[in-house]
């Protein structure tokens, strides 16, 4: 054993060939060790002398066929020679008896991911494009996600998969939609908000309130409702302040927060045109729409409405949204996009996303998954191709390859909030929308702002991840969202998986940020901004009555 020791001193010093003999001399005195055969091996792969070397790692593994050292060394050389055939039943078979080696798992699940075979990928894609033909198309997600997971690199695949992804929205949508009239509204439910002795702007005022209803009527107008924005700040308008609030929508919200009047057809059309008649400000989401038989610009000037954009609709059609406040110098507001700013410094001003809490007080921040067996990450997308769900899936698939735990995906799509809400519940980890820093993945346009979805699964206690970017973290540096890329993603996902005090940290003032965008801060904030689009002045009395809450 002295000589063998005195051999690896000899290597570690870069003298080979004195190493060699003295390794090859204990084995001429009859010492068959699995240390020298080993030794042995790693010099002759130095001396690039291949067939040697497997046969010296084989009889090293002929008397221990254990031997960690070995099963290391000799699974880089067969890497290197491309030949996962056979090192993946020596890991196998190493990890059967020592199941407690995550070294040694975490190997086996990359070779297994890399060098599967090109006929199962293969297959995967042949089965997903019968099944997409076929219109099976939960089947077909399934065969795309799993060859994406082990090949990243087919643009043709991620397409097929973002088209049955689509499918799949656009089912649970109809499902849901066939149901939502006996589905009651999550947050602004019109029949028990209505007063039946008023109309108009004080159509949802309590009557307690309607001598107080010295200010603004408020119109919101948008072509849909992003996520119960304009139903929540209408509610709170007209149950908080001096001022009054209705809300027009032209497609039906199948999330289900809650909504005021749908011009989905001519029903509601001759309330609508008396509310623009006697509308102070115009509070626009997202986009200036045409109203059926009447012309919004004799009532929509630059000191009575502002545009307020959500989601996507900045980052998808920027050049329009630019041409148009150009135009006419309306005022915009979106929620720390940085693309907001380029070529459009003029009309550029950041607001939070309104969003109540203390509705989630009961929760508390939940790591409990760090003891389970089985990790739930959720993803919930109203748009697959904007949030970038094609990416996130496959990630989430590579990472159950290479975990101990099992990772199981929650993937929730077209259905009414208080549903979604019930599945995001069930998750460990929730993935909002992911970016990219590359060109690699150009068509992914997911916005870098957090909106509501990763605040109501923060809210929840549970560990969130979205792509933030430096401008919306320059507002937010204590934000407890973890960002990532779509790059980046597979190695975040794993680094929490292993590292729990990491996570508490970083969740640790979570109920205290969240409180920033409570209903009554932001609309102070709304406030202050109708003022200014109205006055012009850019100093106020904060104890006007036209920031008066009530409780």
């Amino acid at each position: 054993m002295n000589n063998i020791s005195e051999g690896e001193r000899l290597f570690a010093e870069g003298k080979i060939i004195e190493a060699k003999e003295l390794f090859l001399m204990v084995l001429e005195n009859g010492n068959s060790c699995k240390e020298t055969y080993n030794n042995l091996a790693i010099i002759a792969i130095k001396e690039n002398n291949i067939e040697s070397a497997i046969e010296y790692f084989t009889k090293a593994l002929e008397i221990d066929p254990f031997y960690k050292t070995t099963v290391l060394n000799y699974t880089d050389l067969l890497r290197t020679m491309e030949k996962p055939e056979i090192a993946l039943p020596l890991l196998e078979s190493f990890t059967k008896q020592n199941p407690q080696d995550k070294e040694i798992q975490q190997l086996l699940a990359e070779i297994k991911l890399k060098y599967i075979t090109v006929d199962d990928i293969k297959k995967y894609n042949e089965d997903g494009t019968k099944y997409l033909g076929n219109n099976e198309f939960e089947k077909a997600k399934k065969c795309y996600v799993k060859s994406l997971a082990l090949n990243d690199n087919q643009p043709a695949i991620r397409k097929g998969l973002l088209l049955a992804l689509d499918a799949i929205l656009k089912h649970n949508i109809s499902e849901t939609n066939k149901n939502i009239t006996s589905t009651r509204p999550n947050y602004f439910d019109k029949e028990k908000e209505v007063n039946p002795k008023r109309k108009l702007f004080l159509k949802y005022v309590p009557e307690k309130l309607v001598t107080e209803k010295t200010g603004l009527n408020i119109l919101f107008i948008s072509d849909f409702h992003v996520a119960g924005n304009q139903a929540r700040m209408m509610k709170f308008l007209n149950n908080h302040t001096t001022h009054k609030a209705r809300s027009i929508g032209f497609i039906k919200d199948y999330l289900n927060y809650g909504e005021d009047i749908v011009l989905d057809t001519n029903e509601h059309l001759k309330e609508v045109h008396e509310l623009i008649k006697i509308a102070d400000f115009f509070h626009f989401i997202r986009l200036k729409p045409n109203i059926p038989e009447i012309d919004l610009n004799k009532y929509v000037r630059k000191d009575n409405c502002m545009i307020d954009y959500f989601g996507s609709e900045i980052s998808c059609h920027k050049e329009k949204v630019v041409d148009f406040h150009r135009q006419t110098d309306f005022f915009g507001l979106n929620k720390y996009d940085h693309d907001m700013y380029k070529g459009a410094e003029f009309m550029m001003y950041h607001i939070p996303t309104m969003f109540d809490a203390s509705e989630y007080d009961t929760y508390e921040t939940d790591l409990s998954f760090y003891k389970k067996q089985e990790i739930i990450i959720g993803h919930s997308p109203t748009n697959p191709n904007v949030k970038g769900t094609q990416y996130i899936l496959p990630i989430i698939e590579r990472v159950n390859k290479k975990i101990q735990q099992r990772v199981k995906v929650n993937l929730t799509m077209g259905k009414v909030n208080t549903e979604a809400m019930k599945e995001k519940e069930k998750c460990d980890i929730h993935i909002n929308s992911i970016n990219t820093n590359t060109a690699t993945y150009r068509n992914v346009i997911s916005g870098k702002c957090s909106g509501q979805s990763p605040l109501e699964s923060l809210a929840m206690g549970k560990v969130t991840i979205s792509s933030l970017d430096n401008f919306y973290l320059s507002f937010y540096p204590d934000a407890p969202i973890f960002t990532s890329t779509i790059e980046d993603l597979e190695n975040l996902i794993i680094k929490i998986l292993s590292n729990p005090e990491m996570v508490k940290e970083k969740m640790k003032n979570t109920k205290l940020w969240l409180k920033q965008f409570s209903p009554p801060l932001v609309i102070q904030k709304y406030l202050y901004i109708y003022q200014y689009i109205i006055t012009g002045s850019q100093y106020v009395n904060s104890t006007d009555r036209f920031f008066k809450t009530f409780p």
